[in-house]
């Protein structure tokens, strides 16, 4: 009998020290529980782990994909034609990887010249989709109205207003007219063309289709991170057009609160 006792034992202490047990003994220590098969146990949840590491990776395009969509960008497009001819060289470099709070590509472009200061300039690519958010002169439209159209394409494109006034402005010296429609207002100056266009309400989509009541997240995926935030204002600009820009009004919990587009005149 003692010699039993002594052989239980000695196979309970190798099994402790390899991390192997014969069926009995294993049923005997971890009976009303499951069994898992020795070196298996937290496989699964490392395998779980994987697959979610895998999963999360697959699902945003490569850096190879996201540099090609900012050389297909047309301002870059022509730029590398232009390299080509004045001895230009660029350098497309990774600047950020995309993250679950910033699913976004952040690619740095740099333009070495033979006789002038380098200059870069930051393209941003939705890292799902792999499309580069990039603003151009034709997309600054809030509901179909554009920077720089006529007030009869104004009308053309977002119907007779409800209401207009014209006003005299200190600050540009001049007469501004202004074009009320639900949840937005159109500003003209003294020659009739579109200065200013801002929204105050869902249901007028600016450009990328961001629009009042937007989240944060729903902005960084349709426009990227803005260039500059001050408090609570973001501001997009074009890259071929400075003056140009992109408003958001967005409030402490996240939302967007406006949508302008402006030329330059007001600000």
């Amino acid at each position: 009998m003692l010699k039993r006792i002594v052989l239980v034992l000695v196979v309970i202490v190798s099994g402790l020290l390899t991390g192997y047990y014969s069926e009995p003994v294993y049923d005997l220590m971890w009976s009303g529980r499951e069994r898992i098969p020795s070196g298996l146990a937290g496989a699964e949840d490392q395998k779980d782990g994987a697959d979610s590491a895998d999963e999360s990776a697959s699902k945003y395009v490569s850096a190879e994909e996201a540099v090609s969509a900012v050389k297909n960008v047309p301002w870059v497009n022509n730029l590398i034609r232009v390299s080509e001819l004045d001895g230009t060289t660029l350098t497309f470099e990774i600047d950020r990887e995309p993250s679950d709070d910033y699913p976004v590509w952040l690619i740095e472009v740099t333009e070495r010249y033979p006789d002038r200061v380098p200059e870069t300039k930051y393209f941003q690519v939705e890292a799902e989709s792999g499309k580069a958010l990039d603003i151009q002169e034709k997309d600054m439209k809030i509901s179909g109205i554009g920077l720089d159209m006529t007030r009869n394409q104004a009308k053309e494109a977002g119907g007779t207003p409800r209401k207009t006034q014209r006003k005299w402005d200190n600050f540009v010296q001049q007469t501004l007219r202004t074009d009320s429609y639900d949840g937005m207002e159109v500003i003209f100056d003294k020659n009739g063309v579109v200065v200013k266009v801002a929204a105050s309400d869902r249901g007028c989509p600016g450009p990328g289709g961001v629009e009042v009541g937007d989240s944060r997240e729903d902005v960084i995926r349709k426009l990227g991170k803005a260039g500059a935030v001050q408090t609570n204002l973001w501001t997009y600009n074009l890259v071929d057009k400075k003056e140009y820009k992109l408003l958001l009004d967005i409030n402490s919990e996240g939302r967007v609160m406006a949508v302008t587009i402006s030329s330059g005149l007001l600000d």
